[in-house]
Order: C-alpha cells, then structure tokens, then sequence
C-alpha cells in the first residue's frame, strides 16, 4: 500500500498539530477555522485540478483509469477528513463557530454532490444499455449433435 504510510503521517502530524495549538496557542480557533474552510474549499478544488490536469495525457487503459479514479476519491476523502476534524476542533474549542459550520457545509455539500452524480451516471448508463430480449437467448444456437 504505497499511499497509506504517507496519507496517515499527514493525518496524525495534522491532528497533533492542530490539537496542539488549539489548547495552548492564543488565538489559535481563528486560524483553525480558517485552515478547515481552506479543506472545505480543497475538497472540491483538487478533485477538479486532478481531473483537469489529466486531459493534457495521452488516453490510458482501462486499469490506468480505475487508478486514476481511485486517486481523486482519496485526496478529496483526506481533505474532507482534515476539514471535518478542523471544524469539529473549532466547535469544540471557539467561541466563534462560523468558520466551522461553512467548511462542515462545504464537506457535506461535496459528498451530497458525488453520490447524486453517481447515481445520474448509474441511470444514464442504464438507459443507454439496450435490454437483452428472451428472444436472443431462447434462440440461441446449439452445437449439432452428430449422427453416425
């Protein structure tokens, strides 16, 4: 698993960090807030920025694809992770909760938007796929037997 190691080194150095400087920086909610609106933002942006830069390549396989997908779920999947845990930080510890709500609201509204994608994707796809009549299969052709 080449992208685990440094996806979960991220993840607990953003965490420590920021559990951190929120209990003993001053004034330090207000820019917690800010980084998790940035994440909430990051989440929609790099997914775009991924797909965007990939139109520039030349047409890959099948496989290269499925990778390529893969790729884009997990980074917005881990800019959604670090703003979710930057908001609820700043809900548990600011007395100004804004910044946390608009990038829970960012996060929320991503996700929302992929899962009704998909499933306009799912039906398209549907639609499009001629259904296989009994027909066919019914008359299907059958090895001869051979008569001696």
């Amino acid at each position: 698993m080449i992208i685990g190691k440094p996806v979960y080194a991220v993840a607990l150095l953003t965490v420590a960090l920021s559990l951190l400087s929120e209990l003993w920086v001053p004034g330090a909610d207000y820019v917690i807030g800010i980084v998790a609106v940035l994440s909430g933002l990051a989440t929609w942006i790099v997914p775009l920025l991924l797909i965007a830069m990939s139109w520039t390549r030349a047409p890959r396989s099948s496989l290269a694809g499925v990778g390529f997908t893969i790729r884009i779920f997990v980074a917005a999947a881990c800019f959604s992770a670090i703003g979710v845990w930057l908001a609820l930080l700043t809900l548990v510890f600011a007395q100004d909760r804004t910044h946390a709500w608009i990038a829970l609201i960012l996060i929320g509204v991503f996700w929302l938007w992929v899962s009704v994608m998909l499933h306009v994707g799912d039906r398209q796809r549907q639609d499009q796929d001629p259904p296989k009549s009994r027909l066919k299969r019914r008359f299907k052709k059958r090895p001869r037997k051979r008569s001696n």
